[in-house]
């Protein structure tokens, strides 16, 4: 079987050895995502790589984006079981002439660090806009003499950040003037210089979602991914939503409607969770309705457009 189509995002050379490998690092990244089915990506490829003689440790972004010393730790771990394993195998007379896998599998490239450039096109980090603190008190936040200042947040904050929603841009203008809770008097203050600023708007639901002047919500083809910190799944536009599922159907062409929901929240920076869940599924279920897939035989979500 030809393995240069196999990707190893990291691998540990032993330090004792080092033309061997002690254990292989895969990522959810850009070889994980051009793999054809979740069979591939998740059983095929280990299998393979298994049978060259590598040991293969996985690590999901979004469990590193939450707790990156854990994720050390249990490489760490993953090590120690492979040098434990890999030394007990050296001792066995049956397994004596079983060569490391740098050796049987020199057809795997191997990368040192994980920097693969992404294949998937439309995928964008998320950039978090750094305004300056507001030298005024709280109380002056009310105050009309300052709607200017108000005016240029609301504008700066939109031309970074924007599509974004109006719960998520007023924790981003208190925070400047020493505020942490968003009430109903700030949020109907902000609303209102809002409307005042004529500014382009979505709704979907309760949420509103504030656009730059310049792009178009449907002609709009990104998803963002975490970067300096991770939405509120509520905060996400719902184009985004559809748009990284429009964009796994593109890779894969047929999924089953759980995978497709998983995959989706990866791309997008969460775990497979109720709520999470429930506001994908409402999106794929508006992809369907609006003809970009259809439900495929066994329920599988087709891309149709």
């Amino acid at each position: 079987m030809g393995c240069s189509g196999y990707r190893i995002d990291l691998a540990i050379v032993d330090p004792e050895h080092p033309g061997r490998y002690l254990l292989g690092i895969e990522c959810d990244g850009a070889t994980y995502h051009r793999a054809k089915t979740a069979r591939d990506r998740d059983k095929l490829r280990e299998s393979v790589l298994h049978q060259l003689g590598w040991e293969i440790h996985r690590i999901w972004s979004i469990d590193w984006w939450e707790n990156p010393q854990r994720e050390i730790e249990r490489i760490e771990e993953a090590l120690a079981a492979a040098q434990t394993k890999l030394e007990a195998r050296n001792k066995s007379p049956i397994n004596a002439i079983v060569q490391p896998p740098s050796r049987i599998a020199k057809n795997i490239v191997v990368q040192p660090t994980p920097q693969e450039v992404p294949s998937i096109t439309n995928a964008r980090q998320y950039l978090v806009c750094e305004l300056p603190l507001v030298s005024k008190t709280q109380e002056e936040f009310y105050f009309e003499s300052n709607n200017s200042i108000i005016y240029k947040q609301i504008s700066d904050i939109i031309k970074v950040e924007g599509p974004i929603s109006h719960s998520l841009l007023c924790r981003r203008i208190i925070s400047t003037w020493g505020m942490s809770k968003v009430g109903s008097r700030i949020d109907s203050r902000i609303q209102n210089l809002a409307a005042n600023m004529k500014l382009k708007t979505t709704k979907s639901d309760s949420m509103v979602y504030y656009w730059p002047e310049q792009i178009e919500p449907k002609d709009y083809t990104i998803f963002r991914t975490p970067h300096i910190e991770k939405r509120d799944i509520k905060d996400i536009p719902p184009e985004e939503i559809r748009n990284a599922a429009i964009e796994i159907l593109n890779n894969q062409i047929s999924l089953p409607e759980s995978d497709l929901i998983r995959e989706a929240a990866k791309l997008i920076g969460f775990r497979k969770g109720a709520k999470v869940d429930m506001r994908i599924r409402s999106e794929v279920d508006r992809l369907i309705k609006d003809g970009f897939a259809m439900r495929g035989i066994g329920g599988s979500i087709v891309v149709t457009k």
